[in-house]
């Protein structure tokens, strides 16, 4: 059975353990909202919109949802968090990521949901191929700007 993290609204469905499908065992099914967060190196953003929704069918997490803060000042590197449930130790997965008002996207940005953690992270694509993804940090959000961002993507648990 799933244990249900704090920030998890689960909203008309019930957790399903163990449901038989022929020779397949179905072991887990939840959906139901949760709240993106945002903070900027180790500072939470004043959110004037979060929202995230979220199917996990067994060990699988479909995930979507948008956000909308303001940076203020804060510096440092920019983690997006709270997502439904902690991935696997083994997880490397990509998410579709759209920075949209007040966030640097040349080059592109790229997401990802680590091994054991609750956070997406926002990596800037290197210009050439010898280089590393860059964190996205605070120098690709412009000060006391509205920022959007939106996401959507499959991670393991």
């Amino acid at each position: 059975m799933v244990t249900q993290p704090s920030n998890l609204k689960t909203t008309s469905s019930p957790v399903f353990t163990a449901i038989g499908l022929g020779d397949e065992l179905l072991s887990t099914y939840d959906e139901g909202s949760w709240t993106p967060t945002a903070a900027i190196g180790g500072s939470a953003m004043l959110m004037t919109s979060q929202v995230g929704f979220f199917t996990r069918i067994g060990n699988v997490v479909h995930v979507r949802g948008s956000l909308n803060f303001n940076r203020l000042t804060a510096t440092g590197d920019i983690v997006f968090g709270g997502l439904p449930v902690a991935s696997s130790s083994n997880n490397q997965t990509m998410l579709a990521f759209s920075g949209g008002t007040g966030i640097e996207q040349s080059p592109p940005l790229v997401a990802s949901v680590g091994s054991s953690t609750t956070d997406i992270v926002v990596e800037r694509l290197p210009l050439n191929t010898t280089a590393a993804l860059i964190a996205m940090n605070d120098t690709m959000v412009a000060a006391s700007t509205l920022v959007s961002v939106k996401f959507t993507g499959t991670y393991f648990v």
